[in-house]
């Protein structure tokens, strides 16, 4: 017995669709299809936008040689339970005392009638197939068509399902004037279809999307969208941290063949941070609390709600020195009870009333300072110009800025430098040029200086509060670290519900 695979009819347009057309053995257990997605760090959910599975009725061919026969008024052949008549062998076809007949060209004026008993009840319909077929009479067109003979071989167009077919050797024009005719056959061999029975699609969680009693051949094709049962079954591994895989299987009685194929499934893994990411900006570059590093890849989107509110302070760019990179190299002077001097540019802060005062170090151990303007000149320190503003630290080892609120009605003129002593403890003072200091001051416009996200420009500050829901936010500063936020302003920046998109 020998299968082989045939490829159901398909309209031009599918198959100009479909690439693969081969038919699967979807033969108990079936045929799986497992859809496997990379997960990235700290996904929460997962989500399909297309999912579908292409279905088209396939059969399966089998032949069977030297089948037993009986004869009554033709050859009659018992056709195996769920199987389809395609085509007969007859071999040794002869009328009695003539020549092996092998073809249709050798029937002279005789006929092959092809009969089926019907549906209901016993004996045998009118014969359905004829080879040839009967002529066009005056209005009546040829009937009996869909069957040929070659080569010995009696071929149906297409496969009849049939408990037993009968082959008779006629003479005569018409079905009503046909006579069965004496004749031998010494062998017959079977070729039967058969068609996918109890067919269906079954999910990852057990449940059937799709099924049939039976794929005839004529019918039509499928399409099964497995959208939802896709996105529960990805959403699941998320939750449980498992490898995003999902398989669906198809799978009918033995035998069975259907072409089935996965259409474009789409979507995504989503990283979510529920609820308010709150960044508070002082003047130094904070990186957003995302919970972990970020994924080795770069998202398809980044959105979220985005809220600013702006305290009305800013740094005097021209009098501020810029912090250091995060991974630069620094160095500095170390603030005692003895002091250090960061000496200002000429006039870079005349006429100005500080709101705060910041110098970027740390404190290797629980330290109090003394910041205070003084006037210089020639680079030495002389009267303070106002009260000092007292600043405690305890020890930590990162480099950034620490504030003091200075005291008010400090308004300053002339040449000044800031002096820094420790009243306890030590402070490493990072220095450039000179030791890095920066000026804040009371500033009610915003006057549209920028926000950004890592390198990008994410909005320009032109109001004292905006919200702004599903924000875009730029991809590529989220990739492996969260990216930092910076601004010359002194902002508040809220983001709701931020959601990473990784198209998949």
């Amino acid at each position: 017995m020998a299968i082989v695979e045939q490829v159901d009819k398909v309209s031009a347009r599918e198959r100009e669709a479909v690439v693969v057309m081969t038919p699967r053995n979807v033969a108990a257990p079936g045929f799986a299809h497992t859809v496997r997605w990379a997960s990235v760090a700290g996904a929460t959910s997962a989500e399909v936008q297309e999912a579908s599975v292409f279905l088209a009725p396939a059969v399966v061919s089998e032949t069977q040689q030297d089948v037993s026969f009986s004869t009554d008024d033709g050859w009659i052949i018992t056709i195996p339970q769920g199987k389809r008549v395609k085509a007969l062998t007859l071999s040794g076809l002869k009328r009695s005392g003539g020549n092996e007949i092998t073809g249709s060209d050798g029937l002279a004026d005789l006929r092959l009638a092809i009969s089926f008993p019907p549906v209901q009840g016993g004996g045998w319909d009118s014969p359905r197939f004829s080879v040839p077929p009967v002529s066009r009479q005056k209005m009546v067109p040829r009937t009996l068509t869909g069957a040929s003979f070659s080569n010995r071989v009696l071929t149906l167009d297409d496969s009849v399902p049939a408990a037993k077919v009968r082959v008779s050797l006629v003479n005569g024009g018409e079905p009503r004037e046909f006579e069965t005719q004496a004749a031998d056959v010494s062998r017959i061999h079977l070729r039967t279809e058969a068609v996918a029975r109890n067919i269906k699609l079954v999910g990852p969680d057990g449940n059937t999307l799709w099924q049939l009693p039976e794929y005839d051949p004529e019918a039509p094709s499928n399409e099964v969208d497995i959208r939802n049962a896709l996105e529960l079954a990805l959403k699941a591994k998320v939750q449980n941290n498992q490898p995003l895989e999902a398989t669906f299987t198809v799978s009918a009685d033995a035998p069975a063949q259907a072409i089935v194929l996965f259409r474009r499934i789409a979507g995504a893994v989503l990283r979510v941070k529920e609820g308010v990411v709150r960044t508070e900006l002082t003047g130094d570059p904070v990186q957003l609390n995302l919970d972990g590093a970020l994924a080795d890849e770069r998202p398809s989107s980044v959105a979220g709600d985005l809220t600013i509110t702006y305290a009305g302070i800013r740094i005097l760019e021209n009098a501020s020195d810029e912090p250091p990179e995060a991974s630069a190299a620094v160095s500095g002077v170390i603030a005692t009870a003895s002091g250090v001097l960061k000496i200002f540019a000429p006039e870079a802060l005349d006429g100005i009333t500080p709101a705060r005062v910041g110098i970027i170090g740390r404190a290797p151990e629980e330290c109090e300072l003394s910041l205070e303007f003084v006037s210089v000149n020639g680079g030495v320190a002389g009267s303070p110009v106002g009260p000092p503003a007292v600043l405690t630290l305890t020890p930590d080892t990162e480099i950034r800025t620490r504030w003091v609120d200075v005291p008010s009605g400090v308004t300053l003129s002339g040449a000044l430098g800031l002096r820094v002593r420790a009243n306890r403890g030590r402070f490493f003072w990072v220095t450039g040029e000179q030791p890095l200091a920066r000026i804040a001051i009371h500033d009610p416009d915003p006057g549209g200086r920028p926000l950004f996200i890592g390198a990008s420009r994410l909005k320009d500050i032109l109001e004292t509060n905006s919200h702004e829901p599903a924000v875009s936010f730029p991809v590529a500063v989220f990739r492996n670290v969260a990216p930092a936020l910076r601004s010359d302003l002194f902002l508040t920046v809220d983001i709701s519900d931020l959601t990473l998109r990784y198209a998949r």
